[in-house]
């Protein structure tokens, strides 16, 4: 291998849709979000670290709860992804 390609914006691999797939499946079980999110959403989101991402998407949301929410959101993302890919 000589080389590596990090496709960061997503021109190569945009796994938006799956991952929004995975969210609203977590959100929808959570009685504490009343939201479903759009590919809108993580459009504006795209190149921020999770914290930031968090703080976004659920602003009204305690930092601690936020980041279980976000862990439980990015695990079945990833189980998806596995699945399904982008």
């Amino acid at each position: 291998m000589d080389s590596i390609i990090f496709d960061l914006d997503g021109t190569l691999w945009d796994s938006r849709e799956t991952v929004l797939v995975a969210w609203n499946e977590i959100l929808k079980n959570d009685d504490k979000i009343e939201k479903e999110l759009t590919s809108d959403d993580f459009k504006t989101t795209m190149g921020l670290q999770m914290h930031e991402i968090e703080k976004i998407l659920f602003p009204d949301m305690e930092e601690k709860y936020r980041a279980q929410l976000s862990n439980k959101c990015c695990e079945a993302e990833r189980v998806l992804l596995e699945q399904k890919g982008g």
